[in-house]
């Protein structure tokens, strides 16, 4: 996760696509004008972003709680 105002967003860019070009899967989000914490924010798109989050750790996992 990543939003385009993240002064790390160019480096997640870039990782996200050494990454591919080894082979390797990664599931990449970038919101523009978001910051590096979006996430964690109260807002539509940080909630957003919560939920996929805890899909996939529910998924690594194979919790079915909620």
């Amino acid at each position: 996760f990543s939003g385009t105002r993240d002064i790390l967003n160019p480096d997640a860019q870039a990782l996200v696509d050494k990454a591919a070009a080894a082979g390797v899967d990664v599931e990449y989000y970038e919101e523009p004008g978001l910051l590096h914490v979006y996430p964690l924010t109260p807002t539509p798109e940080g909630r957003a972003a919560r939920r996929i989050i805890v899909e996939r750790i529910g998924g690594a996992t194979g919790s079915t709680r909620r």
